[in-house]
């Protein structure tokens, strides 16, 4: 197997107890153990539900409630910021909790031995407000989570840029690719002018997009490809005899990505396809849109002579994956005894 050395950042987030995930069942627990004692305060002060045989399932629809709403709504669309349908489907969802609290005090259970309108429209208030005010708390400690989260996600991608940074300007000022590059146009401006000319903007096309087109945090889809096209075109120019097929497929306009996604890949297959000699090296590489998901694949020709340090990049592009495309990638190696290929699907989100 080629030299990868991928590391995982399952526990990018276990940093705080807060949101840690070992503790997510505790705070279930105190979350609902905290609610049971104001239900049992309300009970033994105030005119309560109305009784203990109703608060289960008064309970069981507050879990309904609440569940709902952290787990699927604020998700889904607080977190988006599709405010309009949060609003409105967290109105609806409490609207529902309070009819099936009406039903229950009403209509499930028998009115309270003191047949008191009062009463009755007290004990509903009391569960309303309950619902109201822990559905309330949920909401807020599910987007401190969120936020913390947010804030560890922030540190630790500054973390991983700094190493990333440094394998980028690695690729940027590579003196093995620049001296043979140049050596390449040293020969061809004697032999083939114009082909020198056309390997000198496609260098300077290069190191323009290296060092100045990647200064925002994403790049046009577009130029990312015209990057990689210009790199293996050097790199067939300098390996004449070595076959480097690139494809690519699918409406590109306007699609924004990461740069350097697909880069450490690419250099792993020239450096470990295209170094070892034999007279059947090879790289394929393809990269196809299909509405918003990216399916990018590269295979090589395996050389004989084993590299000791993998392609650059390689090191942390999983945890660059975790932390910029979470849940929106798989990423899949394929060996046998002479080629080895690489799939990776991103959603663009």
């Amino acid at each position: 197997m080629q030299n990868f050395e991928l590391s995982s950042s399952n526990n990018i987030y276990n940093q705080k107890n807060l949101i840690n995930e070992k503790y997510r069942i505790l705070h279930h627990f105190l979350f609902w153990g905290f609610y049971i004692a104001y239900s049992v305060f309300i009970h033994f002060f105030t005119s309560g539900f109305g009784g203990v045989d109703r608060f289960p399932f008064i309970m069981l629809v507050d879990v309904a409630t609440i569940y709902f709403n952290i787990s699927l709504l604020v998700p889904r669309y607080l977190v988006k910021k599709r405010l309009f349908k949060y609003f409105s489907l967290t109105f609806l969802s409490f609207v529902l909790n309070v009819f099936i609290n009406f039903l229950i005090q009403n209509f499930v259970f028998h009115p309270s031995s003191i047949d008191c309108l009062f009463n009755e429209i007290c004990q509903l208030s009391y569960a309303i407000t309950t619902s109201f005010v822990f559905l309330i708390l949920a909401i807020l400690l599910k987007l401190l989570k969120e936020y913390l989260k947010s804030i560890e996600k922030i540190k630790s991608l500054k973390e991983i840029n700094v190493k990333s940074e440094l394998d980028f300007l690695k690729t940027q000022v590579n003196p093995h690719f620049l001296f043979n590059t140049l050596n390449n146009v040293k020969v061809l401006i004697k032999l083939n002018p114009e082909l020198a000319e056309d390997v000198l903007m496609k260098l300077s096309d290069l190191l323009r997009y290296q060092i100045y087109d990647c200064s925002s945090e994403k790049v046009l889809l577009t130029s990312e490809l015209i990057y990689l096209q210009n790199y293996l075109d050097l790199q067939k120019i300098r390996l004449k005899d070595a076959k480097i097929d690139f494809t690519y497929s699918g409406d590109f306009t306007g699609k924004m990505i990461y740069p350097f996604m697909f880069m450490p890949f690419i250099e792993n297959a020239v450096k470990h396809g295209l170094g070892g000699g034999e007279k059947d090296n090879f790289i394929n590489v393809n990269i196809k849109l299909v509405n918003k998901t990216i399916d990018f694949f590269v295979e090589n020709r395996k050389c004989k002579i084993k590299s000791e340090n993998g392609g650059i990049g390689l090191v942390n592009i999983r945890r660059r994956l975790d932390l910029l495309y979470p849940n929106n990638y798989k990423l899949e190696f394929f060996e046998t005894d002479y080629v080895y290929k690489v799939k990776l699907n991103i959603n663009l989100v």
